[in-house]
């Protein structure tokens, strides 16, 4: 058990009306965007949309990439803010196509050898694993990091390049 995090690539005015409680956005996405069929025992849905490794590691990872933000306004940290994503019961984190593009703009100066980097310096793994939150051993396990930071780079840079934004389910 545990929190499963999942990006949607989604349009803007989805959005909007996700905003409204009443407003089922994941059963809309995995009923009419994700259009999942099985044929002859073959999986296959809309590819683009669905991005996310089910390693639970994104608390460390978002802590991480927060920690290598070096904007002036701490960008990262501001939009990705893991005290507003949702829980089990919770809706979607929303994050529209302009906060997108602004998160995408410090993603892409973060390397796969800076996060290596990072996670086998002892300073910056401790630090983050004293960061009261979900999982946050898992810092210390590079392979679930790595797959977790480049799900999330690879939602945000779809997103930005379909000037989309990404909805953020837990579950």
């Amino acid at each position: 058990m545990g929190k499963v995090t999942t990006y949607y690539v989604i349009e803007d005015d989805l959005i909007e009306k996700a905003k409204d409680l009443s407003f089922d956005l994941i059963e809309f996405i995995n009923d009419e965007l994700l259009q999942y069929h099985d044929y002859k025992d073959q999986e296959f849905w809309r590819c683009g949309i669905e991005y996310g490794t089910g390693v639970k590691a994104w608390h460390p990872t978002i802590e991480l990439l927060k920690l290598l933000d070096n904007s002036d306004d701490q960008i990262i940290g501001q939009i990705l803010d893991v005290d507003k994503f949702g829980g089990f019961d919770e809706p979607p984190y929303l994050i529209k196509s302009n906060d997108v593009k602004k998160v995408w703009s410090e993603l892409k100066k973060i390397s796969i050898d800076l996060i290596e980097k990072s996670i086998t310096n002892k300073r910056i793994v401790d630090e983050i694993k004293n960061i009261e939150g979900y999982r946050m051993d898992s810092i210390e396990n590079k392979p679930l990091i790595l797959l977790e930071f480049i799900e999330i780079f690879k939602a945000f840079y779809q997103a930005q390049e379909r000037n989309k934004g990404i909805a953020i389910e837990q579950s």
